[in-house]
């Protein structure tokens, strides 16, 4: 390549051939709209097929392309250095794109979910972020939602809640990942019926609550007798999930039962070995 040659000139054959950006490194990504003479770039391809690079065509060409919402929820990473980095959750998305190259050696800057994408399946799941970096910190930034932050090096009883449109700083020692569990804001009290049902050994319930909340579930016999306690401990507005393990119980046909606040609600569950 003698020239630098600008991305949108680029063609394919057969048409449609990338599945991603062409992405250029500077001790991180970036996605590079001229290729420049001299330097390497990242590529993904769905087949086998041609890339034919000229600098001589006029013709501007949309070889690729993804589709993102400023308004979907999000959180921005960013250093001392000015390195910047989005990750989005969305619920209409294509889920084939959006992936980013190869995870970077020691001492870039990167930030990425663990499926090596930057956009992510918007629901109440806890998602699991891989960190690169190698400032002392990380400023980190909500938009469009609040979000619980788990730190990997602390434990979960020390996660910090961040909301929309605030910036909280994290010391990234020693820190390779982090946990983000989107906070869904509800408007009910609501007890879910637990799944797998019937079930062997373990199985999960979740409930919804609008507020901030001092949540008691428990189990019981047919015969109304308290077998155990599933879990009680406070929990922030929206959908959550506790695991029942039964390992210990005989088969049979159990009740659990939620306090929350004035809300109390009961449902049946079926152990099976």
């Amino acid at each position: 390549m003698h020239n630098d040659i600008s991305a949108s000139s680029i063609t394919t054959n057969p048409p449609n051939l990338l599945a991603s950006y062409f992405y250029g490194y500077a001790k991180r990504y970036y996605q590079a709209n001229t290729l420049e003479k001299g330097k390497g770039y990242w590529i993904k391809t769905n087949q086998s097929g041609t890339i034919t690079l000229t600098a001589l065509s006029k013709q501007s060409n949309t070889i690729y392309s993804e589709t993102v919402d400023e308004s979907w929820p999000m959180l921005i990473f960013r250093d001392r250095k000015g390195n910047e980095q989005r990750l989005y959750l969305a619920s209409n998305y294509e889920k084939s794109k959006y992936e980013l190259p190869p995870i970077p050696p020691a001492g870039s800057f990167d930030i990425r979910f663990e499926n090596d994408k930057y956009v992510e399946e918007f629901n109440s799941q806890t998602k699991n972020v891989l960190v690169t970096c190698d400032a002392d910190e990380l400023e980190i930034e909500a938009r469009n939602l609040d979000f619980k932050l788990i730190n990997q090096i602390e434990s979960e009883d020390k996660s910090a809640l961040i909301r929309d449109s605030e910036k909280k700083i994290i010391e990234t020692k020693n820190l390779s990942s982090l946990k983000i569990e989107p906070i869904i804001q509800v408007k009910y009290y609501e007890l879910m019926q637990n799944y797998p049902n019937p079930f062997n050994s373990i199985t999960k319930i979740s409930f919804s609550i609008p507020k901030e909340e001092l949540v008691e579930i428990k189990l019981y016999n047919i015969l109304g007798q308290e077998v155990k306690t599933i879990i009680s401990k406070k929990f922030l507005n929206g959908i959550h999930s506790v695991y029942l393990d039964a390992s210990e119980l005989t088969s049979g046909i159990y009740i659990y039962k939620i306090q929350a606040g004035n809300f109390t609600d009961n449902k049946k569950l079926i152990l099976i070995k």
